[in-house]
């Protein structure tokens, strides 16, 4: 029996990629042979340890387990549905909503796509699982299956084990700054444009000591990044850094140094960063959209308003107030009990093998 994952892309930086690499840890460790099939690969992905090919070359038995990770519209997802295997498994991740990507028509397509997708691979599918309720309830209006809720397996301590870069940690060290941080692709449901008018609040308003870092790949929204910056340049704003795409020891390094971690998203299936912040002791500042809400449970401090100048005084009140940090990174800290290997792997198994 092989336990065989299909996702459409599998590069390195990636929840999806993370969350394949953890399943294939789960059940190799219990001599389980995994394979991992996928359309793009990244390079940086083949250095990973996993056993990977390319969706082409497929071939299932009837003694196979098949999970299919579904976040995007592409040919996997037919690919799924016509295999014949001893059991099939469709893994929801969410896709995010098309009219997010009005400025990207390709994008858009794939998003549409993904969403057509779902009532065939719901229909093909043995057994159906999302990794949060929010994105549960999706697939409950599609299909009269059972949909189960197997949260993703987030190893904090290997997560906290990486040391941070150090180079990074010198230069984000200096000065009496507060640093806020988030962490995601700039992409329009992420809303950085909110992230930066907040920001501006603070400095017009609160303390010039702030630093603002968005951390995260613009890959195929380079036209946002575009007018995020033009937004800085129009309201005059500096210590805004825009990293793009980083290696996980400097991700290690900005949730170190970081002061405070402010999530503008108006759109998460479900929300890796927000556990990567609580790991590392960061206190979290949110707008309420249902993934988040999902992943944040009761931590945090989640506001469901538009009114920006009350996240400034979160953002700063979180930053600045030791008796506010030491409240809610105890809370996260024990929110992030609900993602541990104890809690999701006895759900993952239950889908996987119908106990």
């Amino acid at each position: 029996m092989r336990l065989i994952q299909i996702t459409p892309t599998l590069s390195q930086n990636d929840a999806i990629f993370n969350e394949v690499c953890a399943v294939s840890e789960i059940f190799e460790s219990e001599v389980i042979k995994c394979v991992v099939y996928a359309e793009n690969i990244a390079k940086s992905a083949l250095s990973s340890g996993l056993e990977i090919r390319k969706i082409e070359t497929l071939s299932a038995s009837d003694d196979d387990i098949i999970l299919y990770h579904h976040s995007i519209g592409c040919k996997s997802a037919e690919i799924f549905s016509n295999l014949s295997a001893k059991r099939k498994v469709l893994y929801y991740h969410n896709i995010t909503p098309p009219e997010f990507f009005d400025s990207n028509p390709p994008l858009q397509k794939l998003c549409r796509l993904g969403r057509s997708q779902l009532p065939m691979l719901c229909s093909a599918a043995d057994s159906i699982a999302a990794s949060s309720e929010y994105n549960s309830n999706e697939l409950r209006e599609l299909t009269r299956k059972p949909v189960t809720t197997v949260p993703i397996y987030f190893n904090a301590e290997k997560f906290l084990s990486v040391a941070p870069d150090f180079e990074t940690v010198r230069n984000l060290s200096g000065g009496n700054y507060k640093n806020i941080l988030f962490v995601g692709r700039i992409a329009p449901n992420k809303c950085q444009h909110n992230i930066i008018k907040i920001f501006a609040l603070i400095k017009r308003y609160i303390s010039k000591n702030a630093r603002l870092f968005l951390v995260g790949t613009d890959v195929g929204n380079e036209s946002y990044l575009s007018k995020l910056k033009a937004m800085c340049y129009a309201f005059k704003l500096d210590g805004v850094y825009f990293t793009g795409s980083v290696d996980i020891s400097r991700l290690a390094a900005f949730y170190k140094c970081a002061d405070v971690f402010l999530s503008m998203s108006e759109h998460e299936g479900f929300g890796v960063p927000l556990l990567e912040a609580s790991a590392h002791g960061v206190p979290i500042v949110a707008f309420g959209c249902e993934g988040v809400e999902n992943t944040l449970a009761d931590s945090g401090i989640i506001l469901k308003t538009n009114d920006l100048r009350a996240f400034a005084e979160a953002v700063w009140l979180a930053a600045s107030s030791e008796k506010v940090r030491r409240y809610l990174i105890s809370k996260q800290y024990e929110r992030l009990k609900a993602f541990d290997k104890n809690e999701t792997v006895g759900r993952l198994k239950n889908v996987l093998f119908g106990f």
